[in-house]
């Protein structure tokens, strides 16, 4: 999955601001440094204050703060595909050491060198989906990448690989794939291929070095050590072979 960085933004404004709804043709991380106010969005109003952290989608909003004091806000915009998000908007919850990271990470965004505003964009967006926070389209590419391998169980695959086709960062693809089918990248190409190993044992009637080959294993006591820690025991003591007929 791609995301680019486009541009940053560290708007000061004096207590009051608001503004009059209005559209947002990019995704943005947005960081309130001071003040506190109302984020208007066409499903919900969220309360912002010092300290809120969000994603917002494109698409339309309006801006009111308070009195209190006056207002900082810290804008990340960046590119998505559509599916990316299907909510207005996600708040960053979490605290201690994985907050303080993503404000270093947004200052760096705002104020430092352009050469590494997409690396850092990749890790902010890794922190949101490790977090749990992104209900988004990520699982479309997942279940397009779960089918792939089903479909594809003989392929040798390396998740890195895997990730970077998918234009994710290995990170987070391994963040989303677990949301979505409850397991690692890594235990569903494993279990992948067993399911075909004993297909092709029980229905081929094909030998355990037979399958072995086709699955890319090339150590056949390999190939056995991966199927006993799916099934519990080696595929010579699971797999009765049919008689062969004449």
């Amino acid at each position: 999955m791609d995301f680019f960085y486009l541009r940053s933004q560290d708007n000061k404004s004096k207590k009051g601001f608001s503004s009059p709804a209005y559209i947002v043709p990019t995704h943005r991380v947005i960081r309130v440094v001071s003040g506190e106010g109302v984020y208007s969005f066409p499903d919900c109003d969220i309360e912002v204050s010092t300290g809120s952290i969000f994603l917002t989608a494109p698409g339309e909003r309006q801006i009111q703060f308070g009195l209190s004091e006056d207002v900082q806000l810290q804008v990340i915009n960046f590119s998505a595909p559509d599916y990316w998000m299907d909510k207005s908007h996600i708040v960053y919850s979490e605290d201690g050491r994985s907050r303080r990271f993503m404000n270093e990470l947004i200052e760096d965004l705002i104020y430092g060198a352009e050469k590494r505003k997409n690396t850092l964009l990749s890790v902010v967006i890794d922190l949101f989906a490790e977090s749990g926070k992104i209900d988004d389209g990520g699982n479309k590419v997942v279940k397009d990448v779960a089918q792939s391998i089903k479909e594809n169980p003989h392929l040798n695959y390396v998740v890195a690989d895997v990730a970077k086709k998918c234009g994710c960062s290995e990170s987070h693809f391994r963040a989303i794939f677990r949301k979505e089918m409850k397991m690692s990248p890594k235990a569903y190409i494993k279990k992948v291929k067993m399911e075909y190993a004993i297909h092709l044992m029980r229905d081929e009637n094909m030998m355990v070095k037979q399958v072995a080959d086709i699955l890319g294993y090339n150590d056949i006591y390999e190939f056995s050590k991966q199927f006993k820690t799916v099934y519990g025991k080696p595929p010579t003591k699971l797999i009765k072979r049919k008689p062969a007929t004449n």
